[in-house]
């Protein structure tokens, strides 16, 4: 965006040139040490490109067209804060690695061992060069947690990937990598995935697959909800559901609360544990009027509306088959994410997910549609 310089600054005594327009001035007056560019890019949607963050575990896998096998990091839809990139030493200064059972060698203090070498070498790299397998970035991104640490686990999938942790040694599955507690920054519209090819730094932003994107602050966006903390919740209330673990691995944004008193229009949302969304006050754990009607550093948005009003413009008498993704005959005339989402819930929580018990739940409130106004700006 270039600045309007009409006004250079020039008395009208010595050159005249208080009011002229710019294409009547001789280029060597139109820019000047004492002018700057800002805008960057519009606030809503930030121009920061992110990664996810090197020791984040993988949430979900999918495979490509191609056949390479991607593993997410941040799913689509979820809440996001930051972390930002200093010089290693303000977080972890490697001074041995023993990831690679391959490698033999001295690794000193500071570096990182990235492999062996074409003459059987150890080939090392000083971790402050880039932070974190980093070179020009300024924040990598991990999930927001509502403001409480905690423990994501590493499974398999990063296991078979030989990643590495914090402390440079290959991860186990069952081991954990703490996500501090954090405030969001806004929120990813697409998935975001890490991609290594085994025994190196997890991933760097200078192979030609790694995906960079950005995060929106400002939007409104529709989702799945469930206001049953029995079927859904991510721990706050009571403990941890299997509904919950089970939506949460469709990789999917979903929105939950307590019960349905508490889907109040107009009042706060915030991020749970794990990103996804859910009315800051929760029955059983606060004051509505103190924390639910107060924005605060977690806050994301508002609550505008909600439906449980299904099938809508006769999607009910449209047939479609099982694998469909639109509404119809085959989802009971139910949206298709709405289906997924009660399906995926009902049956891990024991339940059996036919065309009676879906339309109970419906009719009861416990799901529906829900649209939130988003803004972390």
């Amino acid at each position: 965006m270039r600045w309007d310089r009409t006004n250079l600054g020039f008395t009208n005594e010595t050159n005249k040139r208080l009011n002229s327009v710019q294409k009547s001035i001789p280029s060597r007056f139109l820019y000047s040490d004492v002018f700057w560019g800002f805008e960057v890019s519009p606030g809503d949607r930030p121009a920061e490109p992110f990664m996810a963050h090197r020791y984040a575990p993988i949430v979900r896998e999918v495979t490509t067209k191609s056949y390479f096998k991607k593993g997410i990091i941040i799913p689509t839809g979820t809440i996001i804060s930051a972390v930002p990139i200093m010089a290693s030493e303000t977080y972890t200064d490697v001074g041995s690695f023993g990831g690679l059972g391959a490698v033999s060698g001295s690794v000193g203090s500071g570096e990182i061992a990235l492999g062996i070498g074409y003459d059987s070498s150890v080939l090392l790299a000083d971790i402050n060069d880039g932070f974190e397998g980093y070179d020009r970035l300024r924040i990598v991104a991990q999930i927001a947690n509502g403001g409480e640490a905690i423990n994501d686990t590493y499974s398999s999938l990063d296991t078979d990937r030989a990643r590495v942790g914090t402390d440079g040694a290959l991860v186990t599955s069952g081991g954990t990598f703490t996500r501090a507690a954090n405030i969001p920054i806004g929120f990813v519209t697409e998935d975001i995935y890490m991609f290594d090819d085994g025994n190196k730094l997890n991933y760097t932003e200078i192979k030609s697959w790694n995906k960079f994107a950005s995060f929106a602050t400002d939007y409104f966006v529709e989702m799945p909800y469930c206001a049953d903390a029995s079927l859904v919740d991510d721990g706050s209330v009571s403990s941890l559901t299997d509904g919950y673990t089970a939506a949460k691995a469709l990789g999917m944004p979903f929105f939950w609360t307590s019960t349905i008193n508490d889907m109040i229009i107009g009042n706060f949302v915030s991020p749970d544990r794990n990103g996804k969304y859910k009315m800051q006050y929760l029955s059983g754990t606060s004051n509505l009027y103190t924390t639910g009607g107060i924005k605060t550093l977690q806050t994301v948005g508002k609550l505008i509306s909600y439906t449980n009003k299904f099938p809508m413009d006769l999607e009910g008498l449209v047939e479609t088959y099982n694998t469909t993704k639109t509404g119809g005959t085959a989802t009971y005339g139910i949206e298709y994410r709405l289906y997924v989402f009660m399906k995926t819930v009902i049956e891990a929580a024991g339940g059996t997910a036919n065309y009676t018990t879906i339309k109970d739940y419906i009719n009861s409130g416990k799901f529906g549609m829900a649209r939130v106004n988003l803004h972390t700006s």
